[in-house]
């Protein structure tokens, strides 16, 4: 699922324990947020992953989500939604911070085929 807010961008959204959560973010709200929890989103691909990704989910579905963490991370688990949790985390901090390059218009397809 996803929503928008009229900018056109959509955003990815998840539902956990019957509420659907929007997971959307500025850059620097999530930097404010995590940086004042101490996590450090580069540990979302170490051993601390999952807890890592609670705390980045924690800091973005707050203060709609009112428990703490580790309610956060048994929910996720009885509903079986690690894997799309990781996944909208993903995509929001890819429209968060999208690639600084991108391919010129009409280079490799259009490209005529050297003979």
């Amino acid at each position: 699922m996803s929503e928008t807010n009229g900018t056109g961008i959509i955003y990815p959204t998840i539902t956990l324990g019957g509420i659907e959560y929007s997971i959307k973010f500025t850059r620097g709200a999530l930097f404010y947020r995590l940086s004042k929890a101490g996590v450090d989103l580069n540990d979302l691909t170490s051993p601390k992953g999952f807890a890592t990704m609670i705390d980045v989910l924690k800091a973005v579905i707050t203060p709609a989500f009112t428990g703490d963490s580790e309610s956060l991370a048994e929910l996720v688990l009885n509903e079986g939604k690690s894997l799309a949790v990781g996944d909208a985390i993903r995509e929001a901090l890819g429209k968060a911070f999208p690639p600084t390059q991108t391919p010129a218009a009409g280079t490799a397809e259009s490209k005529a085929a050297v003979q």
